[in-house]
């Protein structure tokens, strides 16, 4: 899928900078593919149907350029920013850090759950969903991710934590007022595919 990264360059004003542009740009092509690879990879083989749908919902929004994403301000993880178009719509961007194909060497289990987590948030925003619940929407969406993964032993404190609030992922107590109707363990599959 061909999909431009916007990077936000400004104005070089001395060699330093025009070196720092040149090696931001050529990034770009790079960070594209591996952000592209871990959605269609999640997409086509995670082991959870209900993330497999999810991130072909994002794959799809990100092509239709519903959801953007950018390389612009070096943040330290995957982030989500909302924007508004001239109309005052909400346009989500995901930020990717400039270290993250080496984060995802480091360890792709989390940032392949940050890529379920932050485009999750993204998918809210395209909904209307922007609300003060947009960021446990999307540790939800991970908890799911978590969840679906064979042989995955926790890590880290911050995976624990995930799992505490969210133990069944989108089958936990609450969470059926963060799901659309169509994605809730029991739709009706006439209003809405059946989530396993």
């Amino acid at each position: 899928m061909d999909w431009t990264i916007p990077l936000h360059t400004g104005t070089a004003t001395d060699d330093t900078e025009s070196e720092e542009l040149r090696g931001l740009q050529a990034l770009v092509p790079q960070l594209e593919h591996v952000f592209t690879e871990g959605v269609d990879t999640l997409r086509r083989h995670h082991q959870s149907e209900t993330i497999r749908k999810r991130c072909n919902l994002l794959w799809d929004l990100v092509g239709s350029r519903k959801i953007f994403v950018a390389l612009g301000p070096n943040v330290p993880t995957l982030t989500i920013l909302g924007i508004s178009n001239e109309r005052g719509e909400a346009l989500p961007v995901i930020l990717l850090p400039r270290n993250w194909i080496q984060m995802i060497r480091a360890n792709e289990v989390e940032q392949a759950g940050a890529i379920v987590n932050i485009g999750s948030q993204a998918i809210e925003i395209v909904r209307g969903n922007h609300d003060k619940d947009l960021v446990e929407r999307g540790t939800m969406w991970e908890a799911e991710y978590l969840i679906g993964l064979r042989n995955f032993t926790l890590s880290n404190d911050y995976h624990r934590e995930v799992l505490r609030k969210w133990p069944k992922g989108i089958r936990s107590p609450g969470a059926d007022k963060f799901l659309d109707p169509s994605e809730r363990p029991d739709a009706d599959p006439a209003h809405g595919s059946k989530l396993s």
